[in-house]
């Protein structure tokens, strides 16, 4: 129903920016112009609004005492997405954007920067973000961090969570905070992993 309210919200904001838009070209009017980017502002607010709620209701089913929450992150900026990572320990398994997973079926995790695969240690030894500067002395820009999971299954043996997409710079906040977050979430894969070998 929600859904159905969103879509009538937005088609009724068309048919009105339209005519607004249609005024505003014909009798070059600025109230036709003013009231062009109100439409359009509304329905901006219309796709985060109806976003967001969906945000908390996705979030609402992790509510309780058996899902913990890893982390969120919105990995670009000009996107409304966001990417969820949540572990229930109880019954062995992770949640990545809605999806769930067994922890036996995990294989291993690594950082995917730009297309370049670095294991746990690895990314820990290299400390990615302090690598900004290159022979040329300008600093350095990444277009994609993600995570690579490799599973025990033949039809997903891999799952890419992507922490940051866009040209950003590293020595930025939203670098580094990607970063962060995809050390948090390296060291609970690599929690799982061991505790999976000890259960062998």
């Amino acid at each position: 129903m929600k859904k159905v309210g969103f879509w009538l919200i937005n088609i009724v904001l068309v048919i009105i920016f339209i005519f607004t838009f249609a005024g505003m070209i014909a009798e070059k009017s600025i109230g036709y112009g003013i009231a062009t980017i109100i439409v359009v502002a509304l329905f901006i607010f219309n796709i985060i609004s109806f976003k967001n709620k969906k945000d908390l209701e996705f979030e609402k089913n992790f509510n309780s005492d058996e899902w913990k929450k890893i982390g969120t992150i919105k990995p670009d900026t000009g996107s409304l997405k966001m990417t969820y990572f949540y572990v229930n320990e109880n019954k062995k398994l992770f949640n990545v954007n809605g999806k769930e997973y067994n922890f036996k079926d995990l294989i291993s995790a690594q950082v995917v920067e730009d297309n370049k695969e670095y294991t746990i240690s690895t990314y820990r030894e290299n400390l990615i973000g302090n690598r900004v500067i290159g022979q040329s002395g300008t600093a350095k820009y990444v277009k994609k961090l993600e995570i690579k999971l490799v599973l025990n299954s033949i039809s997903e043996p891999q799952v890419f969570i992507t922490l940051l997409k866009g040209n950003n710079i590293t020595t930025g906040l939203r670098y580094k905070s990607a970063k962060e977050m995809a050390e948090k979430f390296l060291s609970t894969f690599e929690v799982i992993i061991n505790n999976n070998k000890n259960n062998d």
